[in-house]
């Protein structure tokens, strides 16, 4: 199970790209915003509280994705009870979340191993230059495909995403006889 992301150590080998070369082969680029909003809104209660009993009761915070143009908010309801800066904290670690999670590279390499010999391996954070998209950063290796055919050399798949798309979010202790 993959339970921080970077754990498995880093490369310091570079996937590269770039018009004159690399030892990049190919790029499939995925955007999505399907999980992605403009607005994310938690809400919570206090304890003991009706949730429409009173607006005191309500209690609730705000975050913005930048990287959203469309009208899309999003609600949600935490889990446990909070104040104002719990809620914002959650709707942040969200937006930074889902905006991670919202795109995924895949670069084809030459052979199996790295430039310094190792075999490419998930969870793994690798160095990416890519001059085409205009890329440059750290990205954590989610996915490994090695392949070889009768008409074509070894050749590995590598799918990278930001290291964030892994964050965990910690869960709240609770306390003995606590229900909720």
């Amino acid at each position: 199970a993959l339970t921080i992301p970077g754990k498995g150590g880093s490369f310091t080998d570079t996937i590269s790209m770039s018009e004159t070369g690399g030892n990049a082969t190919s790029l499939n680029l995925t955007e999505s915003l399907e999980d992605r909003h403009d607005q994310y809104i938690c809400r919570t209660q206090n304890k003991g509280a009706d949730w429409g009993s009173s607006d005191h009761n309500k209690i609730e915070g705000r975050a913005t994705d930048a990287g959203m143009n469309l009208y899309s908010p999003t609600i949600i309801i935490a889990d446990e009870p909070g104040d104002t800066s719990a809620m914002k904290a959650l709707a942040t670690a969200t937006a930074a979340l889902n905006a991670a999670r919202a795109e995924t590279r895949t670069y084809t390499v030459d052979g199996w191993r790295t430039d310094s010999g190792q075999l490419w391996g998930i969870n793994k954070t690798v160095n990416l230059d890519d001059q085409i998209e205009g890329y440059r950063g750290q990205r954590l290796i989610k996915k490994v495909v090695f392949s070889v055919t009768d008409k074509s050399a070894p050749e590995t798949a590598l799918t990278l995403v930001d290291p964030k798309a892994f964050d965990l979010r910690a869960e709240p202790e609770k306390a003995t006889g606590d229900v909720w």
